[in-house]
């Protein structure tokens, strides 16, 4: 929005644009803008806005460090609900819920895991 008044933009507009003297665009129509280019964008551009994304987590995470050295309580919330949303975008959070299914009904995986506990202690 902000672009259009001729003030700095996060990225160089392409040569040749120019806004009209009292151009004006809502937040909401650069969202809506923003939501139909990200469904044409094919997922090779999702990948960078992830990237995006996770360079603003790191940010953030890191002007919250003096704060949570210092045992702030809300820094600490903060920080943990920045790393969670990161490890959400970027595919790494464990799932929450794990099942094995076969021909018969779902074995739960704390079975699995007892199984394999009791393999490990027999070797």
């Amino acid at each position: 929005m902000r672009v259009a008044r001729g003030e700095r933009a996060m990225i160089a507009l392409p040569a040749g644009i120019v806004f009209g003297e009292n151009y004006r665009i809502s937040a909401q129509a650069v969202h809506r803008a923003f939501q139909r280019a990200l469904e044409r964008a094919p997922n090779a551009e999702a990948q960078q806005h992830r990237k995006l994304d996770t360079e603003r987590c790191e940010a953030m995470f890191l002007s919250l460090q003096a704060k949570i050295h210092q045992g702030d309580t809300k820094s600490i919330e903060a920080g943990v609900r920045i790393l969670a949303h990161k490890a959400k975008i970027n595919g790494y959070v464990a799932p929450s819920k794990l099942e094995v299914t076969g021909a018969g009904a779902a074995i739960p995986i704390t079975v699995i895991q007892r199984a394999v506990k009791v393999l490990e202690r027999d070797e």
